[in-house]
């Protein structure tokens, strides 16, 4: 897990072993969570609480604890424009 610091936030992200999710990136401050997909699509889910993103973050399998995670979820994943990506690099 790696740690950078932009903005005001401060972003965890970890790899994730996964055919078609390349890693996700926790924002501490604002709870949003960004997936990067390997064909290069990035979804943000708003309001992921600190506990999710731990259960996240340690889970053996992390892409099958995600979409669990997100199966559950009332509200939909906002798609970024792929020039957003480039905060991250």
């Amino acid at each position: 897990m790696s740690t950078v610091k932009k903005k005001k936030s401060v972003f965890h992200m970890v790899p994730v072993n996964s055919r078609q999710i390349a890693l996700v990136v926790y924002d501490v401050y604002s709870n949003e969570l960004f997936v990067h997909y390997h064909s290069g699509d990035v979804r943000m889910y708003p309001f992921v609480s600190r506990d999710e993103y731990n259960t996240l973050r340690d889970a053996a399998n992390r892409h099958d604890e995600l979409v669990d995670m997100m199966q559950g979820r009332e509200y939909e994943f906002i798609r970024l424009e792929a020039e957003k990506e480039q905060m991250y690099q």
